[in-house]
């Protein structure tokens, strides 16, 4: 997995216990109140509330530091003019050749080292750049069958949909073919979205319903999403919440994370709404390739703004730049270093390595977003940590 270290904490370790998680509240977590620590040796109730005092303070500096970090830019793949466009995040254009060369692009996805893969529906491959715009390699990923949508599952596989088969291919970040997702419920799928437990959506155009496959590629629900109208792009909020682009009713409906629709009408107006995307403001991006824009909504549904121009040609699907990861900060509790990070990284867990060289990183958190970890089980001399 090409993977960024984003920000790395040395410590030296002296103890072998067993590792401890101090509870988190939200939106800012409270520390030092009940019982500190989950699992493991609590502190003594005298050291309890000095030693979290420092926690507290430090959360405080890291929920500010994450509220102002820098905004995500906008891409929009360009299915006539072979090329995908770069807008800041209020609209203006940067560039409309990021990634030139292509062939009647589709699918576009960011990795979390920020490159970006990128659909050829005409010569069935998917291409990758660097952050930069750089072409990486032009077929990192082949053999498909009119690929549209893409998207990446937490361990950094690539799945790709095949539409003109009827299929899901996952690929490593190699660009290697681990497998090939069927199943008869995929009808014309276009649009891929993963939640945050790992399940994978597909849209089916021509069954007007989305599809939930389990992270082995398990059909769970054939009809997650039912009473759709030519469903193609989808995204996800970061409160769990499923949006689906009605591409003839030109309307994006809203599901929350069971299924059940919340609304049918979220937002409308839209003209072949076809890719859809969120920002970690919960604004929602939509194409509308009908007329060649794309519409910004807030977290209510009311039109923020419309994007047009010479940088939008038959636009099809969008993505937004990944948010920079959350800063990491160190205190002692006790005798012990305590890593902790913002609250609002729900979509990041912790990761430790005693050697940077061997690339060998090991999940310390299990998904559940807490933001503080009593480290006390690591091995002695230096260990880096990463949020990813």
């Amino acid at each position: 997995m090409k993977t960024k270290i984003i920000q790395r904490i040395l410590l030296s370790f002296t103890a072998r216990q067993p590792r401890s998680v101090l509870e988190c509240g939200s939106p800012l977590p409270l520390f030092g109140r009940g019982t500190p620590i989950h699992s493991g040796r609590a502190l003594p109730h005298s050291k309890t509330w000095r030693s979290f005092a420092a926690v507290l303070a430090l959360l405080v500096l890291l929920n500010s530091q994450s509220s102002t970090a820098s905004a995500q830019n906008i891409f929009v793949a360009n299915y006539v003019g072979g090329t995908v466009s770069e807008f800041d995040p209020s609209g203006n254009l940067i560039t409309n050749s990021f990634a030139p060369g292509l062939n009647y692009p589709y699918g576009l996805a960011f990795d979390r080292s920020g490159n970006l893969y990128v659909g050829n529906t005409d010569n069935n491959t998917v291409s990758e750049f660097n952050s930069s715009g750089t072409l990486v390699n032009a077929s990192f990923a082949s053999g498909l069958t009119y690929p549209t949508g893409l998207a990446f599952d937490r361990s950094g596989n690539l799945y790709a949909v095949n539409t003109d088969n009827n299929t899901v291919s996952e690929f490593n970040s190699s660009g290697n073919l681990i497998r090939t997702i069927s199943d008869p419920g995929l009808n014309t799928p276009y649009g891929l979205a993963f939640d945050s437990s790992g399940n994978l959506y597909v849209a089916n155009y021509y069954g007007d319903t989305v599809s939930e496959f389990d992270s082995g590629g398990n059909l769970i629900t054939g009809s997650f999403a039912p009473g759709l109208d030519h469903p193609t792009g989808l995204a996800f909020d970061g409160s769990g919440n499923l949006y689906v682009a009605n591409a003839l009713a030109g309307t994006v409906s809203e599901f929350d994370s069971s299924g059940t629709l919340v609304n049918a009408s979220f937002a409308s107006g839209l003209t072949y709404p076809t890719g859809l995307a969120c920002d970690s403001s919960g604004n929602l991006y939509v194409v509308n390739y009908g007329n060649s824009t794309v519409s910004e909504f807030n977290s209510s549904g009311s039109l923020v703004r419309t994007i047009s121009g010479p940088g939008v040609n038959s636009p099809l699907l969008i993505a937004i730049s990944p948010a920079p990861a959350p800063p990491l900060g160190i205190t002692i509790v006790g005798n012990l270093p305590v890593v902790v990070w913002s609250a609002a990284a729900t979509n990041y867990v912790l990761q430790m390595t005693t050697n940077l060289a061997s690339g060998n990183w090991v999940t310390v958190t299990n998904g559940i977003p807490f933001c503080g970890l009593q480290i006390t089980n690591a091995p002695p001399g230096a260990a880096f940590f990463r949020l990813h």
